[in-house]
């Protein structure tokens, strides 16, 4: 039957046809984990997943009826239509950890296929996501691109760099999140409510006899651990800041994105490893993976090297959660696919 959230917010009492879903980019399927949650009934329609591993991770979970391997070779014309549309569209080529190259990079292009899909088939909501730069790199060119594409198919655009730390969620993973919606809509994004996570909810208190300690120093990355662990724990010290507090950086970044942070994880890489001095320990796969949003129910078929670059490569499933929520009103399944 219908999720109780979904009925509350869009006043429907009847039964009604699934939510028909498409997601390009998918990774580990964010959007659908999403959307589970609502307890929305959904019709997974399609997938796209250029990486052989993830795409042994992503049929591990979920069932799309057609899993595109290449987004970009695909015939849009022939593509099925969809409800609701989500694409988190390559970050290498715009983010300030690779090459920032933008549109010139081939990575990033893969967005003019999304977009030419969106066009072609005109789902009713779109979400759209990357790393915030993509609204600045260029000198804003690949961000105009894309809303104009959206604007010229008919769309209402909204844009916005959303944190998980916005919404509760105790994590720093800003992004731009482009919603686009056929028709007009008083769309409102979501705020915490409220409903502040502490960081120990997650992943519990320091257990008794725990050492509040900086990371090892070992043979792999030695020098990039004694700069972001060791001088870190320097700082907090001179600052009168004590170690058994929750303090978290991630010690295989460099130094300039090395962020310490209290309370708050900060932004999953594909090869970052938080430590947390509190606890004297590395922030564990299955912690980084809870404050994603995704918890014990999913199968990991992978190793943790590479579910860590899948993690590092998704959205926030808290933050979806979100702005799905917000978007249920105007995603009805029973209107016609126009």
């Amino acid at each position: 039957g219908l999720g109780d959230v979904y009925k509350r917010q869009v006043g429907i009492t009847s039964p009604i046809e699934m939510l028909r879903v498409g997601t390009d980019c998918s990774g580990i399927e964010a959007p659908l984990v999403a959307i589970q949650r609502l307890g929305v009934p959904y019709e997974h329609v399609f997938s796209s997943e250029i990486c052989a591993t993830t795409r042994k991770q992503l049929l591990a979970n979920h069932a799309p009826q057609i899993l595109y391997t290449d987004a970009t070779t695909r015939d849009n014309s022939q593509a099925p239509a969809v409800d609701l549309y989500v694409a988190g569209w390559p970050c290498q080529g715009n983010s300030k950890l690779g090459n920032q190259k933008g549109l010139a990079d081939p990575r990033t292009r893969v967005v003019r296929s999304l977009l030419e899909y969106i066009t072609s088939k005109r789902p009713r909501v779109v979400v759209l996501e990357n790393v915030a730069n993509a609204l600045r790199i260029d000198g804003g060119s690949q961000f105009h691109e894309v809303r104009a594409s959206l604007q010229g198919a008919g769309y209402h655009v909204h844009w916005r760099i959303v944190c998980p730390k916005d919404l509760g969620i105790p994590m720093r993973r800003s992004r731009l999140y482009i919603v686009a919606i056929q028709e007009q809509f008083d769309f409102a994004w979501p705020t915490a409510r409220g409903t502040n996570r502490s960081l120990l909810d997650d992943i519990g208190p320091a257990p008794p006899g725990a050492h509040a300690t900086s990371p090892p120093i070992g043979p792999r990355g030695g020098r990039r651990i004694l700069a972001n662990g060791v001088a870190h724990s320097e700082i907090l010290h001179e600052r009168g800041e004590k170690l058994d507090e929750p303090w978290v950086v991630n010690v295989h970044e460099s130094v300039r994105f090395a962020h310490r942070l209290k309370g708050e994880v900060p932004c999953l890489t594909r090869k970052s490893q938080p430590w947390i001095f509190s606890h004297g320990r590395y922030v564990t796969m299955a912690e980084c993976a809870r404050l994603m949003g995704l918890d014990g129910d999913m199968k990991i078929c992978v190793s943790d090297t590479q579910f860590r670059s899948m993690l590092g490569n998704s959205m926030s499933v808290g933050v979806l959660q979100a702005l799905l929520s917000a978007l249920m009103p105007v995603l009805r399944p029973d209107a016609p696919i126009s």
